[in-house]
């Protein structure tokens, strides 16, 4: 694999650096947004359909995705890409030698043109200050079948995105919740030449519902 690396917000700070160990190893594994999430589980369905195939989860966090995967059974071999060290280092405890991680970032993938089968970036696009449209790029240079979005956000019926940023944090850190224009992005999409299947996932007990984008080659 061909590692890239990606510099343009490597200096910038953000609030996961800050978490404590205690709190990484339980990120985004209770009330509803774990194991049990239905969200999670579309995906591990979607992903069962390339039996044997290699799959990309970018900004993996602690890799609960593969922790679903195992338990319902997927044949997948699993690559987990996230730009947290700490994330990364709670994974590779839990999980070992079963997958392959990997520091990096969803705009510049450390990976070869079509050298996977499929990309997953689940709640990640909404959180990036210039927007989806390099992420989106890159998950198809590096995906040979499909590239799965997960939205937490669901995009509008607005003509234009909202890119919304949080106030400094104590550590400096922000963060941002941008509601994306579906109109704008319905239009990037078509011009990328690919199938674009969209479905509607309720997800009781979490935050929010998952709106699931695949596009597939």
């Amino acid at each position: 694999m061909t590692v890239k690396g990606y510099n343009k917000f490597k200096d910038s700070p953000d609030d996961h650096d800050f978490m404590t160990e205690e709190h990484i190893a339980g990120f985004l594994r209770n009330h509803k947004t774990g194991i049990d999430n239905f969200g999670r589980h579309t995906l591990a369905q979607i992903v069962a359909q390339y039996k044997g195939c290699t799959v990309v989860d970018a900004a993996c966090g602690t890799c609960v995705n593969w922790d679903v995967f195992k338990r319902v059974g997927v044949d997948c071999n699993y690559i987990g890409i996230d730009r947290t060290q700490g994330m990364l280092a709670e994974a590779k405890k839990r999980y070992g030698d079963e997958i392959t991680l990997q520091e990096g970032y969803v705009q510049e993938l450390p990976l070869d043109d079509g050298e996977v089968d499929v990309v997953i970036m689940r709640h990640i696009v909404e959180h990036l200050q210039e927007g989806y449209e390099d992420a989106v790029r890159e998950g198809l240079r590096v995906a040979s079948k499909e590239l799965v979005l997960v939205f937490f956000l669901d995009p509008s019926d607005d003509a234009e995105d909202v890119i919304q940023e949080s106030q400094p944090d104590a550590n400096g850190c922000t963060h941002f919740w941008n509601t994306y224009s579906w109109p704008k992005f319905t239009e990037f999409v078509a011009g990328l030449g690919v199938q674009m299947k969209v479905g509607h996932v309720a997800t009781p007990g979490a935050a929010h519902a998952d709106t699931i984008v695949r596009l597939i080659k």
